[in-house]
């Protein structure tokens, strides 16, 4: 393993001289956001520039989250140009995978979409971003203040 700043390489030697390095990016920042049960929500998910004609079938998307329980459950995956959608209205754009864009769009969130989604895209670059969903109900954001006398 050798550190590169941000970058993690790992690089296998075969035995016709090939290297094949897998890059890691690691970052430490998570986004956060809110939502309202029953809106739609986009996490981002930007990921370094593919090499110029790269197509779908090299690209590879994971979402998943990690609940309150610290359960891990997949969302939505996308590998060998197909996608698997394991939330309902979940979805990635495919024509925005080709433009550095794996942002994921979850349709109609209830309180079970609360947690921490990670999005791992392979390019063969790994790359990792985190987000953090919280979902309040329409009650909350229209609540006023109460003022107590004493």
């Amino acid at each position: 393993n050798k550190r590169c700043g941000l970058l993690n390489k790992v690089c296998l030697l075969f035995m016709d001289s090939v290297t094949l390095c897998f890059v890691t990016v690691v970052s430490s920042n998570t986004a956060f956001y809110r939502a309202v049960i029953g809106s739609d929500v986009i996490l981002r998910c930007l990921f370094t520039e593919l090499p110029l004609q790269q197509s779908l079938s090299k690209i590879t998307v994971e979402w998943y989250r990690v609940d309150a329980n610290r359960d891990r459950n997949s969302v939505y995956t996308f590998e060998d140009g197909r996608a698997l959608v394991k939330r309902v209205g979940a979805e990635v754009n495919q024509t925005r995978l080709l433009h550095s864009d794996a942002s994921l769009t979850l349709r109609n969130v209830t309180v079970r979409d609360e947690g921490t989604y990670t999005c791992r895209i392979i390019t063969p670059v790994v790359e990792t971003v985190t987000n953090t969903l919280k979902v309040f109900g329409m009650d909350i954001l229209l609540s006023t203040p109460t003022i107590i006398q004493v």
